[in-house]
């Protein structure tokens, strides 16, 4: 996503990224990892047909660093298509094709937008098999506020392809930090690979996470 002087309507399409700003979830130590120990809660908004009620707060707590499984690194190209979402019909398009590239560096693993050369580096959350949570946060400063997306994938690679599905939450803030929207995508997500990973390895810790719902008195 290219970068915008002026408040635009949400696009929808997941995955347009900048350096981000991770302060509501895990403290990273390192760019693709967290520190033992630090968490904090993510509240998502509620979706059509849940009666208006936010899923439960969650404590997310990595005590290791994480990062892809090998076979997910490389150059990717994407296809995504939202199937649920509160935003309305012009706040976003329902179909998006771009170009992805997924490498580690030492103790980073990187997201590279081709089309647009945008980075970001991500924190990877969960790892199970060829199967892989991770996340990232984008702030974008508008000249009328702020846009605030945060993106959690959860992906899985078959040799040369992969799957899965985009959590995206979208705010957008006028300059006086109130909330004017706040939209959540549910994003499905099919890739192609256009060519193999780029992995530079470095000093790894074995993983270690646990996720579970706070508890209110």
């Amino acid at each position: 996503m290219n970068p915008m002087n002026q408040a635009q309507p949400a696009s929808g399409a997941p995955l347009a990224p900048m350096a981000p700003v991770l302060d509501e979830l895990p403290t990273a130590s390192g760019p693709s990892g967290s520190q033992a120990g630090q968490d904090g809660p993510l509240m998502a908004p509620p979706l059509p047909g849940s009666g208006g009620v936010a899923p439960p707060t969650f404590k997310i707590r990595v005590t290791e660093n994480l990062y892809l499984p090998p076979a997910m690194y490389g150059v990717w190209s994407i296809h995504a298509s939202v199937t649920e979402t509160n935003a309305q019909p012009w706040q976003f398009m329902p179909n998006t094709t771009y170009i992805w590239s997924l490498g580690r560096y030492g103790e980073v693993v990187k997201l590279m937008n081709l089309e647009n050369r945008a980075q970001t580096s991500i924190q990877v959350d969960k790892v199970q098999g060829n199967t892989a949570t991770f996340h990232y946060r984008n702030r974008m400063p508008l000249y009328d506020g702020q846009r605030d997306v945060i993106e959690i994938p959860t992906l899985t690679v078959h040799e040369d392809t992969l799957e899965g599905m985009v959590d995206k939450y979208e705010r957008y803030f006028d300059r006086n930090q109130r909330l004017a929207v706040n939209n959540h995508y549910l994003i499905r997500v099919t890739g192609t690979r256009i060519s193999g990973g780029r992995v530079q390895f470095g000093q790894s810790a074995s993983p270690s996470l646990e996720v579970e719902p706070l508890k209110t008195e």
